[in-house]
């Protein structure tokens, strides 16, 4: 079995740049990063994330004021368990290709709010980006910025 394809972080770095991320906002954690199918990182491992974090108490509270989990704490649980299973896919594939997902916290300064951005490859094979939510009960898992909040990034890591 192949595995997946893979970017490097100066490929990240660069679509960053031209998506219109600040110089200086990404935070590079590894050379070489896995690039998931969408619907995977927002279907089944979105899906398990949600159970993990029931399973610990963890999950998103509507009152703000009781929840002891933020926006940040849900972005970073997520890069972290993206890239849990993604050891453990080359693991089972005995095969090493990337040290992690390309999956990252993001920091939106617009919003005051913590996301991740990924990048993947989309069915013609080009390089895209989406923003996930999450925060499972925040009823949606994929969300659209404008060019202003993109603009308004401080911090992918």
């Amino acid at each position: 079995m192949k595995h997946l394809e893979s970017i490097t972080a100066q490929d990240a770095f660069e679509y960053f740049l031209a998506l219109g991320v600040k110089n200086g906002a990404f935070h590079s954690r590894d050379g070489v990063y896995a690039l998931y199918p969408l619907d995977l990182l927002t279907g089944t491992l979105y899906e398990q994330f949600a159970e993990w974090l029931a399973a610990c108490d963890l999950a998103y509270d509507s009152a703000p004021e009781t929840a002891d989990w933020d926006c940040e704490d849900f972005a970073q649980g997520y890069v972290l368990f993206c890239n849990i299973y993604h050891r453990q896919n080359q693991r089972f594939l005995k095969d090493h290709w990337a040290n992690s997902t390309a999956v990252w916290e993001c920091w939106v300064n617009e919003l005051q709010h913590a996301l991740c951005i990924v990048l993947y490859r989309d069915e013609e094979g080009k390089l895209c980006h989406a923003f996930i939510e999450t925060q499972p009960k925040s009823f949606r898992r994929v969300r659209t910025l404008t060019a202003e909040q993109i603009a308004s990034i401080s911090l992918i890591r």
